[in-house]
């Protein structure tokens, strides 16, 4: 009997193993996952110019005071900022970023919600959806350094009241965006051994993360 590739009519070609030693190596930094390309542009379609490597730290360094503002527009601003910066660093660069006070800026905007004391001049529902926003680009952030740096997936799944609004977004807090953002920082965070227990003691995490899986949100 003949074997399938030997089987007589079968055209058969000679494939040499050496390519498979000639091919180039995959880049260090790996998306590991990205939610349809629905977060990165801006509002009107662009794309910002990316800056160079070595002005990108200073950029997000100069941030983490403004993070600090109760003015809604302010933070909405200075979050997308980061979010344009991080979309670009290197898996070195996450790391440094990491040991500054960038991410527990990052955690404080995220746990924040539009009643914690926002002075502007917007009106409530404008107040509010800005404070959504600023929430929806800190979460956005977080995923984005906790994606190549075991420190800061470590750090972020340390943080219980992170884990918990990232919970809240998956399960539909912040509408469809807000899903793809937690489940991109949920999928960066499980695939650390480590961030992945303490993400499974989280109240509702393993609840939320099935639904989302069964419901192709990962």
């Amino acid at each position: 009997m003949y074997g399938p590739a030997s089987a007589p009519g079968m055209r058969t070609r000679k494939v040499s193993i050496f390519k498979f030693f000639s091919k180039k190596p995959k880049s260090d930094k790996k998306n590991l996952w990205e939610p349809g390309g629905i977060e990165e542009d801006d509002e009107d379609g662009s794309q910002q110019q990316a800056p160079a490597p070595a002005e990108i730290l200073p950029q997000i360094l100069a941030l983490i005071s403004r993070l600090k503002s109760t003015d809604p527009l302010e933070l909405s601003r200075s979050s997308a900022e980061i979010v344009a910066l991080t979309n670009r660093t290197t898996a070195k660069e996450d790391a440094v970023i990491g040991k500054s006070e960038i991410m527990q800026a990052l955690v404080h905007v995220l746990c924040k919600s539009a009643g914690n004391g926002a002075s502007s001049g917007l009106g409530g529902a404008a107040a509010v959806q800005a404070w959504e926003e600023c929430r929806l680009d800190s979460a956005r952030a977080l995923a984005n350094l906790a994606a190549h740096d075991a420190d800061n997936k470590l750090f972020l799944a340390g943080q219980p009241n992170a884990l918990a609004a990232l919970v809240a977004m998956l399960r539909g807090g912040g509408g469809e965006k807000g899903q793809a953002v937690a489940a991109r920082a949920f999928f960066n965070l499980v695939s650390n051994r480590q961030a992945a227990r303490e993400v499974s003691e989280a109240s509702g995490a393993l609840e939320a993360l099935g639904r989302a899986v069964l419901t192709g949100k990962m």
